[in-house]
């Protein structure tokens, strides 16, 4: 298989419905963004390896499910999603997340204001992850104007969001020392 189709070469793609809708579709750009926080996660997993690598184990279901959002995405112009066979976002995807946030949070400290977006490579990486995860759910709100969606899609998104936010917490309480704080609150 040739890594090239030249298929996009007049700003064209096929949804993966086989709809072929402009680059610029408003489809295309969530599931572009959605792509970019699945790149990122992987940045975020490259540096939890020697940081704190129980995050790569919880984001690694992360990363397999987000094709299936970026499928849910790509087919919202469907009125029948049934006739195609295709994994989709569950409410049991967000129960998951749920259960993650709640296992993390309760090794942390009582958050008691605003946290600046800083620390190890890893808190680093799934701050900036969390930031396009906000960025792709107000592009999936975006298309909830034009289109209908399951509202697990959005309710995924907003917890995977909450996700990384606890996870970046975790990665600076497991590496960072007292005698070194790299991450403080804000006054």
């Amino acid at each position: 298989m040739k890594i090239y189709t030249k298929t996009g070469d007049d700003g064209c793609t096929s949804t993966f419905s086989g709809e072929r809708v402009p680059k610029t579709d408003q489809r295309i750009e969530a599931v572009g963004t959605v792509d970019e926080l699945n790149s990122l996660l992987g940045v975020a997993m490259c540096h939890a390896q020697s940081e704190c690598g129980e995050i790569v184990e919880m984001l690694t279901s992360v990363q397999h499910e987000l094709f299936s959002l970026g499928a849910d995405i790509s087919l919202m112009s469907l009125k029948d999603m049934s006739r195609v066979k295709a994994p989709h976002i569950t409410f049991d995807h967000v129960a998951e997340l749920e259960r993650k946030i709640d296992a993390v949070s309760s090794r942390l400290v009582e958050q008691k204001s605003f946290l600046l977006p800083n620390g190890t490579p890893t808190a680093c990486s799934l701050h900036l992850a969390r930031t396009v995860a906000r960025r792709a759910e107000r592009d999936v709100l975006r298309l909830g104007s034009v289109y209908s969606f399951d509202p697990c899609v959005l309710q995924y998104l907003n917890r995977l969001s909450d996700l990384l936010y606890v996870l970046a917490r975790l990665a600076n309480k497991e590496t960072v020392t007292e005698q070194q704080p790299i991450y403080r609150y804000m006054k």
